[in-house]
């Protein structure tokens, strides 16, 4: 729906409150809203935000963008909040090997590899790490919500940095939370525990973060200043 200039993507679920939202890299506009409102009540809503709009897309739209990616030496790549070069070395062999050290990541891999491979070996190089640090937060934080039997999964994602299937008591977490320095995604973690306490990203729900993670205002301000770069 165009409002007022805004070209704003509108969904309509089963919520209490409206929440708008800008995302990077494009400074896209996405609102949620109860699914008993009408169009005028988003119009009115997206007018009433248009200088908070306007100062979001601007930041968006200023910050630093890396070119597409062609996963050749010199690119830059970002591993838990450190900024790494990578190095690509090609061989004869078909097998491939990826290493970060000394500020530079290590690939491996053979000549006739494609830019479609060598993508796929950093994806995969990226979730088995992600997979690796997530696995004691997770744990962790389960033990100190008393929340068990909760299953979770890495998959990128385009909007969220976590999403929770409360019925499966299955989280998804976003690969790219890989590039992101390690106390965000704790606080990513914490977020998407406490949905399983309470849905709706109400009152309640604030008083469950503010419980668990006083400072978790602070680590979402960073997360989201953090430049999300696509991989």
């Amino acid at each position: 729906m165009l409002i007022n200039g805004f070209d704003v993507e509108i969904e309509r679920k089963k919520i209490k409150n409206m929440h708008l939202s800008v995302y990077p890299p494009d400074a896209r506009i996405h609102l949620s809203m109860p699914d008993y409102l009408s169009d005028k009540d988003a119009i009115a809503f997206v007018l009433d935000k248009k200088e908070w709009l306007s100062k979001q897309i601007e930041a968006i739209l200023s910050q630093e963008r890396q070119p597409k990616r062609e996963f050749v030496s010199g690119e830059s790549y970002y591993l838990f909040g450190e900024r790494l070069m990578l190095k690509v070395i090609h061989t004869y062999s078909n097998m491939h090997t990826i290493e970060a050290k000394q500020g530079v990541i290590f690939l491996i891999c053979s000549k006739d590899a494609t830019l479609q491979m060598k993508e796929n070996y950093i994806k995969e190089w990226y979730r088995k790490l992600l997979f690796d640090k997530l696995t004691p937060i997770v744990e962790k934080w389960q033990n100190v919500m008393e929340e068990q039997n909760v299953t979770w999964q890495i998959k990128q994602m385009k909007n969220y940095w976590g999403s929770c299937n409360i019925k499966r008591r299955n989280i998804l977490f976003n690969l790219l939370l890989a590039r992101v320095p390690v106390q965000y995604t704790e606080y990513v973690v914490v977020h998407e525990l406490c949905h399983l306490k309470e849905r709706l990203h109400n009152k309640i729900f604030k008083q469950y973060m503010d419980f668990y993670m006083p400072n978790w205002k602070e680590r979402k301000q960073g997360l989201n200043d953090f430049i999300a770069l696509t991989i």
